[in-house]
């Protein structure tokens, strides 16, 4: 087993949305607890899921911090169904493969 690092995103709106349909009534603590972990872009919802720094990983530790803090169970799995792995971690040749770039590694790429 790996251990993984991934920046995970979810629309905002929605993460809130369905947090509060779980019992929170309080939603600018809620916005402060999210922003204590991850960040609000846009219309996103950004959060680091680190498994090196266990004790620290935002992605865990949020739904871990609403759920003592609102007397919830289980908001965890309002993160794992509405958050999708933002690409980040990407190989110039494996993007360029995937766009069907003809590349010449020697620092041209042929059409641009």
């Amino acid at each position: 087993m790996g251990i993984h690092a991934e920046v995970e995103k979810g629309d905002w709106e929605t993460i809130i949305s369905k947090l509060m349909g779980m019992g929170i009534s309080d939603r600018e603590t809620l916005e402060k607890i999210l922003l204590g972990f991850g960040e609000h872009i846009g219309e996103y919802y950004i959060i680091l899921n680190n498994e090196f720094y266990e004790d620290f990983n935002s992605y865990y530790g949020v739904s871990v911090l609403l759920d003592k803090h609102f007397g919830l169970e289980d908001t965890f799995d309002v993160f794992l169904h509405e958050c999708t792995v933002m690409v980040c971690n990407s190989n110039e040749m494996e993007v360029a493969d995937n766009l069907g770039l003809d590349i010449d590694w020697d620092g041209e790429v042929d059409g641009i």
